[in-house]
């Protein structure tokens, strides 16, 4: 039988932060002595042929404190538009995050971002007619 304590926790580690989420998850079985508990939340990042995508969440996050891991500066990804390669910009990285948001929203108790990289973070102040994109971000 497990407590709340156990199951108050979910980690979403998007496909860019693998083996950071897996290193993380570690360290949560090994502080709370669960070394069987898996507290990963499977999520399927899919993408379509013209590029757009989606994200589906493949278990409940009713009541969890969620924590969202994605490592956005990550240009390794990769993903198949219109029969091309492509790798995945910051931006690609961004929208994969607000989709998970979305597909949770109102479920879960909490989220957190966890980002190693700032998204667009070198704009803090504007210059003319330029959009502020880290502060429309936060």
């Amino acid at each position: 039988m497990s407590s709340k304590y156990e199951d108050e926790l979910g980690l979403i580690v998007m496909d860019n932060a693998k083996e950071f989420g897996k290193e993380i998850e570690q360290k949560i079985k090994e502080k709370r002595n669960l070394p069987d508990k898996s507290f990963i939340i499977p999520v399927d990042e899919v993408r379509f042929g013209n590029g757009e995508g989606k994200a589906m969440i493949n278990n409940s996050v009713r009541d969890k404190d969620l924590y969202i891991i994605s490592d956005i500066g990550n240009h390794s990804e990769t993903y198949k538009m219109y029969g091309y390669y492509n790798h995945k910009s910051p931006d690609d990285h961004f929208q994969d995050i607000k989709r998970v948001i979305s597909a949770v929203r109102g479920q879960a108790e909490r989220m957190t971002v966890v980002m190693p990289l700032l998204y667009e973070s070198r704009q803090h102040r504007r210059k003319g007619r330029e959009s502020l994109d880290c502060a429309l971000a936060l």
